[in-house]
Order: structure tokens, then C-alpha cells, then sequence
């Protein structure tokens, strides 16, 4: 390689390895920013509120009242829930089971 080829080379070759630093230095995140808030702002928490506040609604949702959902959500309880961790609360069986029958 010349002289030449060497003073090009050099300054590439710094600003390529100071950028795969760089990249490996990025803190990765666990959860999002978007989702820090979710326990505050709880869309579904919310959604379900509203939907037992209005039976028609609800019906029209889940095409079942709110007494049969009730009674399904307590035969299911157990089986779908799953234990909060230290890192994020898992999801409820109540928020599981409309998400579910929704489809």
C-alpha cells in the first residue's frame, strides 16, 4: 500500500471502528417509552371500564353480557393469569379474555 493509499485508508478505517463503538455503546432498551406509562395510562384498563358501564355496548363487543363474561372470566381465572415479574406486571385475565372473545 502507498503512502497515499495509507493517509486514505487511516481516517476511513477510524471513522468505520468509531461507529460499530458507537453502535455497541447504544443502551438498549427493555421497554419502550412509549409503554412506561402504561400502568398510569392503561388504554384497556380504561376500555373495559367504559364497556361494563354500557350493557349494549358490551353485548355488542364481546356478543355475550356482562354476567356471562363474569362467569367465564371466574372458570378461567386461574388458568390464564400469569405471575407479575420484578421487570412488568402481566396482563389481567379480565383484559385477556375481552381481547380475546373481541375477535
Amino acid at each position: 500500500m502507498s503512502s497515499d493509499e495509507e493517509d486514505v485508508a487511516i481516517p476511513i478505517l477510524w471513522f468505520l471502528l468509531r461507529e460499530i463503538e458507537q453502535e455497541e455503546n447504544k443502551k438498549k432498551l427493555w421497554v419502550h417509552p412509549l409503554n412506561l406509562n402504561r400502568t398510569e395510562n392503561n388504554t384497556i384498563k380504561c376500555f373495559i371500564h367504559e364497556l361494563r358501564n354500557d350493557e349494549c355496548k358490551f353485548r355488542n363487543f364481546t356478543r355475550m353480557s356482562t354476567d356471562t363474561f363474569d362467569y367465564i372470566l371466574e372458570i378461567l381465572n386461574d388458568e390464564i393469569r400469569k405471575p407479575d415479574t420484578n421487570f412488568r406486571k402481566s396482563i389481567t385475565p379480565e383484559a385477556k379474555l375481552l381481547v380475546t372473545l373481541s375477535r
